[in-house]
């Protein structure tokens, strides 16, 4: 979260945001917090005059290719978030009765894979795996240990930018 603070978060907020507001239709909108406050999700998905959904956005310098992520020339089938992301965002989906979605664009290939973490009509939370492991602590590099979760590529929508 404090990443934000900084330019290199900044920008790459900026950048998850103007990808994620591409999504936006006649039908469909999306409302962010204010930037100086943080929650442990990015903002809301409106559909009409009501809130259907909340969401977390990423943006990775990456590229999608048939069902992986390639990053620094290898594939991963898998995309690595903090598990307390997916826990408070989606405890907050349960509490608010919507559901919980997860937009990471991909500035390599121009893509938005959109994962519904959780789905408050079928009450079904998305599949994935927990694991603690060293990763990088955020935007500014760094590293940390922590528990991450590791949700498989095949359960996203896959939207190709314009």
């Amino acid at each position: 979260m404090l990443n934000v603070l900084t330019q290199k978060g900044r920008e790459a907020e900026e950048s998850s945001r103007a990808a994620i507001l591409k999504l936006s239709t006649a039908e469909v909108n999306f409302a962010w917090f204010p930037q100086h406050n943080f929650y442990p999700i990015d903002g809301f998905r409106i559909e009409g005059n009501a809130v259907t959904g909340i969401f977390e956005g990423k943006t990775r310098q990456a590229a999608y290719d048939n069902g992986a992520i390639v990053y620094n020339q290898k594939r991963y089938e898998d995309y690595l978030i903090t598990a307390q992301k997916l826990d408070q965002g989606t405890d907050m989906a349960k509490q608010m009765r919507v559901d919980f979605l997860l937009y990471v664009y991909l500035t390599f290939s121009n893509h938005i894979l959109c994962f519904k973490i959780w789905d408050d009509a079928a009450e079904i939370h998305a599949p994935f795996k927990r694991m603690n492991s060293r990763t990088q602590a955020g935007v500014n590099g760094g590293s940390a240990v922590r528990e991450n979760a590791y949700i498989p590529i095949r359960e996203a929508q896959v939207i190709v930018m314009g």
